[in-house]
């Protein structure tokens, strides 16, 4: 079999290796997706001490069965499974507690301490116990199911944490584990979650994946932070040209869409105009029968603004009240994603029906405004007026984005693949009329939207 070795720290290398043996208890598996874990790469430099070569790291894996022992009567071949990674004995005291992670025989997969040695998952093959495989349901992809021991982290620390609807919640660090916790917390029902973290564009990416605020304790003193976490402010953008990844300048409103590199569904894609009914009936139902297939979905939607995204009543507030009410900013902000959702699967740019709560392959997140301190009281009036060059524009660029939608209809049905400069083009054209919106309507900021900056936000794809 084919694996990837750690001859010496700094240097993997494919290489060919017998495959695993396999004892009574055991199951041979064929790994089909493995994640690289935090302490992979601490391994890979030699800096945890704890894996050392030769050995095949990983231990973030799922794959299906391709053999087993004897002791083994409840797995057949191609059983799709996962595992943990810590190999317990289920003998000694503290197994028989319950306590496997305090096991005086415990191993771990893809780790090489000194006392032993045990071969991961960076492989075709992996041999596992047991007692520490799971079945994997119909619906779960094994790229997912290679993220479960990251999810069940986060996850865990929700269940261990006494949260209540409506709570706020602080997650300390925005790496991998902490956008997962972000994202559980979040589902736990807290209202607000303040992610902290030094790198600004994590924290950035902690807004795409359900954060509300940000502090980074290296850029802000304590006299910042108060606000900050008050307002939901934008950290500032990383030096140099690099792009945020919500695409463009450091602008408020992020959007960004997941690009499809697989084959798409060919079926779905041919009746991509009826499929969209029944999702685009529920939206009418919400924003008042006004729902408007354009890029973006942004359109004749919002005019009244009594039902659907909530304009007028937001104006009124901050003319006589200089107020956001929370509840309403949390409304239109998922709306906003709910409708380019819909958008995005109109215009063939993902294949998985819109969802009405889950993020799927659309990232949108803007910050909750302070509105004292970043709006001002009267230009809500007047921001239609100063809009007018970005409509014209747009109304052009919107055009091109149907017929682009068209040629990678074409494109897909033939190819099974979504063009990426067209995907690119029309993830522009949705990005300018999200920011356009988020001056205009939404009222979550005075910042101007910058014309053509919307569109190509990295200089270098210009």
């Amino acid at each position: 079999m084919q694996a990837m070795l750690l001859k010496q720290y700094m240097n993997l290398e494919l290489v060919e290796m017998p495959e695993p043996t396999i004892g009574p208890d055991d199951v041979l598996v064929r790994v089909r997706a493995c994640g690289i874990c935090g302490s992979d790469v601490h391994g890979l430099d030699g800096s945890t001490g704890r894996r050392l070569p030769p050995l095949v790291m990983g231990h973030e894996a799922a794959g299906e069965v391709v053999e087993f022992g004897a002791s083994v009567t409840d797995l057949k071949a191609g059983d799709r499974v996962t595992f943990d990674s810590t190999v317990y004995c289920g003998r000694c005291f503290f197994c028989s507690r319950g306590d496997i992670n305090l096991c005086d025989n415990r191993e771990v997969l893809g780790v090489s301490p000194g006392p032993y040695r045990r071969h991961g998952a960076f492989a075709e093959y992996v041999s596992v116990p047991r007692r520490i495989m799971y079945r994997l349901p119909d619906n779960l992809s094994y790229e997912q199911a290679a993220l479960i021991e990251a999810v069940s982290v986060g996850v865990h620390a929700v269940n261990l944490t006494p949260i209540t609807l409506g709570d706020t919640a602080v997650v300390v660090g925005s790496g991998m584990i902490g956008l997962l916790t972000i994202q559980a917390v979040k589902h736990a029902g807290a209202a607000r979650v303040i992610a902290v973290d030094t790198d600004d564009d994590r924290l950035r990416r902690s807004l795409e994946l359900g954060a509300t605020d940000t502090v980074n304790p290296k850029s802000t003193d304590a006299a910042e932070s108060a606000p900050m976490e008050s307002s939901g402010q934008t950290p500032p953008p990383p030096p140099g040209d690099a792009a945020p990844p919500g695409g463009g300048y450091d602008y408020p409103l992020t959007f960004s869409v997941d690009y499809p590199d697989r084959s798409l569904n060919r079926l779905s894609t041919a009746f991509r105009i009826f499929t969209i009914i029944p999702i685009a009936i529920l939206a009418a139902t919400i924003e008042g029968g006004s729902y408007g297939a354009q890029a973006g979905g942004e359109g004749v939607r919002y005019i009244g603004g009594a039902i659907g995204i909530l304009v007028i009543p937001v104006l009124l507030m901050l003319l006589f009240r200089r107020k956001y009410p929370r509840w309403w900013y949390d409304w239109n902000l998922q709306l906003t994603r709910f409708t380019n959702r819909i958008a995005v699967y109109f215009a063939l740019m993902d294949d998985r029906y819109p969802s009405t709560d889950e993020e799927q392959a659309v990232h949108l997140a803007f910050p909750y405004p302070d509105a004292e301190r970043d709006l001002s009281q009267g230009l809500p009036l007047v921001k239609w007026l100063l809009a007018i060059p970005h409509y014209i524009v747009l109304f052009f660029l919107t055009i091109g984005a149907v017929f682009a939608a068209i040629f990678a209809w074409f494109a897909i049905l033939f190819t099974g693949r979504y063009p990426p400069a067209v995907f690119e083009y029309i993830e522009g054209v949705f990005r300018w009329h999200n920011r356009v919106t988020a001056y205009v309507l939404l009222l979550i900021t005075d910042r101007y939207p910058q014309l053509m900056a919307e569109l190509y936000p990295d200089p270098q794809k210009k």
